[in-house]
């Protein structure tokens, strides 16, 4: 089977959530044994996040981390407004004395690269704060998990997912701080952590990360601290 047949049938377990107003959150089904691919929903009554996102990153082998994010919470009264598109964004952060942060990175995939030779459990969480090449804005909460596509099957299952709450506060000159705590263990997602040993064997596996990122990702100072007490400090 190809990897590009393996994309495909991926990609089938991420269809995106319809337009809305408002009212998105993360969800996972357990109830039936076995969990389905954590996605996008709808809240009742109109609770929630303005936006919603889902992703599958293929680490190798078959294996996956998969998580979904919702952010963006809407004004007290007031729906949430029209998702600008990429050009509207970059027109204006570089408005005159609009004020609006930069949320852009310079080349987001690039520093995934980077974060992702050290740790790939920290590539993949700061990933989860990125969209659209930019940087999402104030509280996110979401759901991670690891999935693992069986060849011979051809199926595709997925551990319960563990909960993480996040935020993001953006400056001036490209800089953002950034925060993630993970709800759990992900040491008990048996793929990942042994792709993860493999790329590097030190690999902490966060329960947090922090730090900052400036020059549009271009440099950072990233503290991972691990569940045992361990903490690391990743530099680029």
């Amino acid at each position: 089977m190809t990897e590009r047949w393996i994309l495909v049938v991926v990609g089938l377990f991420l269809a995106a959530a319809p337009a809305a107003a408002g009212g998105f959150a993360c969800g996972q089904d357990c109830t039936v044994g076995e969990c389905s691919q954590t996605a996008c929903a709808i809240e009742e009554a109109g609770v929630g996040s303005c936006r919603c996102a889902e992703r599958a990153i293929a680490w190798a082998d078959g294996t996956y981390a998969s998580w979904c994010r919702s952010w963006s919470h809407p004004a007290a009264n007031q729906g949430c407004a029209p998702s600008p598109s990429a050009e509207e964004s970059a027109a204006l952060s570089q408005a005159p004395g609009f004020g609006r942060p930069d949320l852009r990175l310079d080349d987001p995939e690039a520093v995934l690269a980077v974060l992702g030779s050290r740790n790939l459990y920290l590539s993949t969480l700061v990933g989860a704060l990125i969209e659209d090449g930019s940087w999402v804005e104030g509280p996110v909460q979401g759901l991670i998990h690891d999935s693992r596509f069986d060849e011979a099957t051809a199926s595709l299952a997925h551990a319960p997912a563990l909960r993480f709450t996040g935020l993001v506060v953006t400056g001036g000159l490209g800089a953002a701080q950034i925060q993630l705590t993970v709800h759990g263990d992900l040491g008990g997602f048996a793929h990942l952590r042994e792709r993860a040993l493999a790329v590097a064997p030190a690999s902490l596996v966060p329960v947090s990360l922090s730090g900052t990122v400036t020059e549009q990702g271009r440099h950072g100072s990233l503290v991972i601290a691990a569940g045992d007490g361990k903490s690391e400090t990743i530099q680029w």
